[in-house]
């Protein structure tokens, strides 16, 4: 036999033994697949049953995950018209039950709040992206470091604390529109990208109030900003709550090294700006520069690490979980504030009443005088009809359509039925605030809907009446920080533009939110990009407001330079009103 016939002699007969390799390997796990579903049939591997709900039929192992990997909630209200408005269904090897009607979230949620007050922790957000184990405050599970937090952030913004500092909301929501009045008046641009602008919006007041830390949107800012969005938006598709199938399949984690990688990444990248503004802070407040101090002595960290100011539970935080409220504060917003606000301006392109009715009401509570609308808006709130905008805003786009999950901590008792701690429990916010027995003409913007003949808030709404910041003891913490900030950046888009549907016919808004939506796996909604018409409507309005905006900040500046000479001779009441004056005008000085 020639050389090369033995060669090739070989290499069959390696080939053979390979191909003999991997249809055994095959037979193998074929098997070994067929074992496990026969198993799982039987109910030896299968997760138990709550008796007394009704269960979705599903697969075998994978129960109903291939089936609501995109908009869950939308196949959730399909089932609860087949099954009930509370059912439960298996997700791998979880057992879930989801509430989806007004009636049963508010008894599930609100009356049993106490049992139904944990997070389940998930493999792909709870390891993978907080490896370090710093969560958001409302992604926590319940805990002493949880009630540590969540006490704190809720005395750091409640209504007496936000109101105190309604000057950064009015100095933000002017730090948004003056960029567009010049835009317009310089360039007669009237179509603008309404999302972006309401995201720098949320940011910068966030940063704010979190670290005393101005960012300019416009320059050298735009830049992190943009990073900072980027990656707050990226990490809404880990938070999923049906698309992360290794979240319910252990087995897919050994699977899904790619996952893994992408994840990580998006964790450095987190890390590193937390880390650059903390160190803001902190340096802030080491600074002998009295000017440098004041800058930053009000914000959430400085209470922490600086100042006896900082309320209950301030000074037992450690750095994680000083981490876990800057974080909360820094991203809660921007998948929340940011895209409620854009939907609202949206809607408003379409429908010119809604308009006109909140141009009037402003005027009513303000004697016509809309220069005095535009100073006092963010400190007072007295205009009912933008608070119904914003009400029904929330309630009709419902940003979250599934809230995140719960866990319950001790059992719950629910219409015959035992829930036994430890239950996963989704809350289908969508279906609660689009329940026709609660909301007639459920899918139409109406924000009088909340309001009486004389357009004034019912005493039954003075609530939120909707489930968009959640419910129960787990509501979102920030959700009167949220809904002052669209209140006044709302009426400040009112009194200035008139809102319009765009120029080129592509970039109109949809309305329905579902059809909006961009990326139906993930947590959140994320409207798919379009514009709206801004047209100035009063261009007097607007030059008079311009000018005031100038002489108010020469004004701060000047009083600011002469009050310095005489630092030693100022009473402790003349030191607090420097520190605010200064705290304005460092705020206007971003945006001049």
């Amino acid at each position: 036999m020639s050389f090369h016939s033995q060669v090739m002699t070989n290499f069959v007969v390696v080939h053979e033994s390979i191909d003999k390799t991997i249809l055994s390997i095959v037979g193998l796990l074929l098997v070994s697949l067929m074992f496990w579903i026969a198993l799982d049939l039987l109910g030896i591997t299968s997760p138990a049953h709550i008796k007394g709900l009704p269960l979705v039929p599903s697969y075998p192992i994978l129960g109903s995950l291939p089936l609501v990997k995109r908009n869950s909630f939308l196949k959730y209200c399909e089932w609860a018209s087949k099954y009930g408005e509370v059912f439960q269904m298996r997700l791998g090897t979880k057992i879930v039950i989801v509430a989806n009607s007004f009636q049963s979230i508010q008894e599930l949620w609100v009356k049993n709040g106490r049992a139904n007050n944990s997070r389940p922790q998930s493999y792909s957000f709870h390891e993978l992206l907080s490896q370090s184990k710093v969560y958001t405050v409302g992604t926590t599970p319940f805990s002493e470091t949880y009630l540590r937090k969540k006490k704190f952030l809720s005395y750091s913004l409640n209504k007496k604390s936000i109101d105190q500092r309604s000057d950064v909301i009015d100095i933000e929501t002017s730090n948004t529109i003056f960029p567009l009045f010049e835009q317009s008046l310089e360039t007669g641009t009237n179509d603008f990208e309404v999302l972006r602008i309401s995201q720098y919006f949320t940011l910068r007041t966030a940063l704010i109030f979190t670290y005393g830390y101005f960012m300019d949107t416009r320059l050298e800012g735009r830049k992190l900003a943009d990073e900072i969005i980027d990656v707050e938006n990226a990490i809404t598709g880990v938070r999923a709550h049906t698309s992360n199938w290794q979240d319910y399949l252990p087995i897919l984690r050994w699977l899904s090294p790619r996952r893994s990688k992408e994840v990580s990444e998006l964790r450095e990248r987190r890390s590193r700006y937390l880390q650059k503004f903390y160190e803001y802070t902190r340096q802030k407040l080491v600074d002998v520069s009295i000017h440098e101090r004041a800058a930053v002595q009000d914000c959430l960290v400085a209470r922490v690490l600086g100042s006896n100011k900082g309320g209950p539970a301030s000074n037992n935080l450690d750095l994680d979980e000083i981490t876990s409220v800057c974080l909360t504060m820094l991203s809660a917003g921007l998948d929340n504030t940011g895209f409620n606000f854009a939907y609202c301006i949206g809607q408003l392109s379409h429908d010119k009443n809604i308009q006109i009715t909140g141009l009037q009401q402003i005027k009513k509570c303000y004697g016509d005088n809309l220069q005095m609308a535009w100073n006092n808006c963010a400190y007072d709130m007295k205009c009912d009809y933008i608070k119904a905008i914003v009400k029904e805003t929330l309630r009709q786009y419902t940003v979250l359509p599934v809230s995140l999950p719960r866990e319950t901590t001790k059992d719950i008792s629910y219409r015959g039925t035992i829930i036994p701690a430890g239950t996963t429990m989704f809350m289908n916010s969508w279906a609660g605030n689009h329940d026709p027995k609660v909301f007639k003409r459920t899918h139409e913007f109406i924000p009088e809907r909340f309001l009486n003949e004389d357009l004034q808030l019912l005493e039954s709404c003075e609530g939120l009446t909707h489930f968009s910041f959640g419910a129960g003891t787990r509501m979102c913490t920030g959700s009167y920080l949220a809904f002052r900030e669209m209140y006044t950046l709302l009426c400040k888009f009112i009194i200035a533009f008139e809102i319009t549907l765009p120029e080129d016919p592509e970039m109109v808004m949809e309305r329905d939110p579902v059809k909006l939506n961009r990326s139906p796996e993930a947590i959140a909604f994320e409207p798919r990009p379009f514009k709206v018409g801004l047209r100035i409507r009063d261009q007097n309005l607007v030059l008079k407001l311009l000018d005031q905006y100038t002489s108010e900040k020469r004004f701060l500046n000047r009083r600011f330079t002469v009050a310095q000479k005489f630092e030693s001779e100022k009473t402790p009441e003349q030191k607090a009103l420097d520190t605010r004056i200064q705290k304005k005008w460092d705020a206007y000085l971003h945006f001049s």
